[in-house]
């Protein structure tokens, strides 16, 4: 979560895992200040900004993006399943977006109304039953 990431990079309010860790914490309060009630919808600003897991990436110690892997270190060529929830603030949709580029015969499944955790605490069984088509087919 807080780790390393690898290109594209994953951009936290105060920018990636190499910004200094001095001044996060600024950065996050004004990005809380403006954002809008609709940006962060269902969810108030002080939501989106206020994650636990938000929080522990303040203090990650500071460390270099590294470059994209190379075009010969892509996962292997099989079939690949991205599952998400459109209300996760833990790990956004367009992360299942910049994963699948990594993969050959990559599937994502967005769960509607889903957080985190889509396989076993939503009360949308969409992420069950992908999963469930994705094993079997």
């Amino acid at each position: 979560m807080c780790q390393r990431q690898s290109a594209p990079v994953s951009r936290f309010p105060w920018g990636s895992t190499d910004t200094l860790v001095e001044g996060r914490a600024a950065a996050l309060e004004l990005t809380r200040q403006r954002l809008t009630a609709e940006q962060t919808w269902p969810f108030d600003p002080a939501t989106a900004t206020g994650l636990g897991s938000l929080l522990v990436c303040l203090d990650w110690p500071r460390e270099r993006v590294p470059p994209a892997p190379p075009a010969h270190r892509r996962l292997p060529d099989v079939p690949v399943l991205l599952l998400g929830g459109d209300r996760d603030l833990s790990t956004p949709v367009e992360w299942l977006y910049q994963q699948a580029e990594s993969a050959h015969d990559p599937q994502i499944v967005i769960v509607p109304g889903a957080a985190h955790s889509v396989q076993n605490r939503a009360a949308n069984p969409a992420g069950r039953q992908a999963v469930y088509d994705f094993l079997l087919k």
